[in-house]
Formats: structure tokens, sequence, C-alpha cells
């Protein structure tokens, strides 16, 4: 495979800017930049931002493509020093209006990837981290490594879990008696 140019597995480090979902993860960076800014203040053209960071795990050009299953594969695949967390947002010139931002493989597993956990392969965003595996049972419990759960921001303490999670879960209960 390798000779060919093709992976089983994201282990290449390397940079997505030219992946076509890049341009999804640009808009959206841009959009949270101008959400932050008031009504009355001027907006940059999205050309002027500039997003930079480290080498992540790839080829990711065919993720969104795959399974769930396949998603949540690829996630449990990606090294844990590859999932990378966070890049730089600048705007314009000025080193000033530098930020940190989630970075582009961080925000394509969180806003496509699906991660298998003890409730059944669930979307990222769904799952709470390894260290609530005693509440596996109700809770739809990551099996992904802690390092992963901690880069992709799941919830590691009861008091982290949302609300409505709970209200969700206490539904489910209610119905089932």
């Amino acid at each position: 495979l390798r000779s060919l140019g093709v992976t089983d597995r994201p282990d290449t480090p390397y940079k997505p800017d030219d992946d076509g979902w890049f341009e999804e993860y640009r808009q959206a960076m841009y959009d949270e930049y101008c959400s932050a800014l008031g009504a009355t203040d001027r907006r940059v053209m999205i050309a002027t931002m500039r997003l930079d960071g480290g080498v992540v795990a790839g080829p990711l050009g065919l993720f969104k493509q795959l399974s769930d299953e396949g998603r949540a594969d690829f996630l449990a695949a990606i090294p844990d020093e590859l999932l990378v967390a966070n890049w730089m947002r600048q705007i314009g010139k000025s080193a000033n209006h530098r930020e940190q931002i989630i970075s582009p493989v961080r925000w394509l597993v969180s806003t496509h990837g699906y991660v298998k956990t003890s409730l059944g392969i669930l979307p990222v965003g769904e799952a709470v981290g390894p260290q609530l595996r005693e509440y596996a049972e109700v809770l739809p419990v990551a099996e992904i490594s802690l390092a992963k759960a901690n880069k992709l921001r799941l919830p590691t303490r009861v008091e982290e879990v949302a609300p409505d999670r709970w209200s969700n879960l206490l539904n489910a209960v209610r119905g089932s008696t």
C-alpha cells in the first residue's frame, strides 16, 4: 500500500490545508471569529485569516466518506501524539490578533467523527471519557485512550456530563419500567 501512496491507518504526519474538507474548517473558524465581534466591529475578509499549527494525523481526505464504524476505527487508530488539540488563528498581519483554536483534526473528528462506546458506536460529542468507566452501563463511555479523550475534551467527571444527558437517561429509565 505504501508504495502506492496509500496507508491503511492514520499514521502519516501531514498538513491538511489542501484537503477538500479543510475549507469547511476554515469557514467554521472564520464564523467563530466573526461571532465574537460586536455588531459594529469591522469584519476582515476570510483571506486575511491565517491558520497555523503542527502536523496532524493523516491522510484525512476520505474521512467523511467512511462509515460510522470506519470513522470510529479511524479515531481509535490515530496515534495519540498526532491528535493535535490546538492550532493558532491570526487575523491580519499583527501578532496581537493570534489566538488558540481547535485544530483541524480535532474539529473534523469532533464534528464528523464517531467513537466506539460502551453503548455502541456514537458521534464523538455524545461520548464521555474512559475516566467514567464505572458508569458504562448508563453512559456512553468512549473506548479510546485517556490522552485522546482529554484532547477531544470529552467529559471526564460526572459533574461535566451535560444536564440534558441526565434528563434523557432518567426518561429512558422511566420508560423502561
